[in-house]
């Protein structure tokens, strides 16, 4: 889903509130803020859907991903 070409963006990147990082340049070296585990951190880039990264994550809740 490319969030930026859909109507209603804003209201449903509101209603997602905590799930995505609206300015990532904050948190540059600073990661460990934002995750409540020191696991590994790892980055999905092209994540489409998110349909990979969701279950990567509930298979791997030890593993932060971004």
């Amino acid at each position: 889903m490319r969030i930026h070409k859909k109507k209603h963006a804003d209201t449903r990147l509101a209603e997602c509130k905590g799930y995505y990082i609206e300015n990532p340049t904050e948190y540059k070296g600073k990661w460990c803020t934002v995750f409540p585990s020191d696991g590994e951190l790892h980055l999905e880039i092209g994540c489409g859907k998110g349909r990979f990264i969701t279950e990567s994550a509930r298979l791997n809740p030890k593993i932060n991903y971004i």
